[in-house]
């Protein structure tokens, strides 16, 4: 049987990937790691110890970098963190988890994968690597884009290489990471986009 767009594919389980519209409007997501609150850096007010920061590039957005030393970034090192969405002015309490990502260490290279939480996915997932602090915090400047589809790839990703600036490897002193996506809202064709 085939399905229209427009209805509610009587007959086909609700997980059925036709039975499934995208609300227009995006969200932003922002990762962050909760194992590492002395290196994480919200960008434009204080860490996650409460720490102010001097840096005020990234003043017009909210969101995290999180730095890793050498040492951290062995071989077979593993850090999962959260996708949080609308988290404006760094609101945790009204944003919503979007999903989870590890970032991981294989010999000589950086991988991450992630999961969309139950109801979204992802249009598009940047990974920002550097071996300085960010400058800038414009998901269109960050060093790494992988564009998803909704409906067959933007629930999920795995073994996704992170490519490090020229220059810039897993020797040097510090590295830094922001991990950001566009979420968007997944339901059935027969209900409500919210507004």
């Amino acid at each position: 049987m085939e399905c229209s767009p427009t209805c509610a594919c009587p007959g086909y389980p609700d997980t059925h990937p036709e039975c499934f519209k995208y609300c227009p409007g995006r969200d932003t997501a922002f990762g962050y790691f909760e194992t590492k609150p002395v290196y994480q850096a919200q960008f434009d007010k204080k860490n996650r110890k409460g720490e102010s920061l001097t840096d005020n590039t990234c003043s017009s957005r909210w969101g995290w970098w999180d730095t890793f030393t050498s040492a951290e970034l062995y071989d077979g090192a593993t850090y999962t963190g959260n996708m949080t969405a609308g988290a404006g002015n760094y609101n945790l309490a009204a944003s919503s988890n979007a999903g989870r990502f590890t970032l991981s260490v294989q010999p000589g290279k950086v991988l991450f994968s992630f999961v969309a939480a139950q109801g979204y996915e992802f249009s598009i997932f940047h990974v920002d690597s550097r071996c300085s602090k960010p400058a800038g915090c414009n998901p269109g400047s960050y060093t790494n884009t992988y564009q998803r589809t909704l409906g067959t790839n933007g629930a999920s990703g795995s073994g996704l290489v992170v490519k490090l600036p020229t220059g810039c490897d897993l020797t040097k002193p510090y590295l830094y990471f922001i991990f950001h996506a566009e979420v968007v809202k997944k339901i059935l064709v027969t209900a409500t986009c919210p507004s």
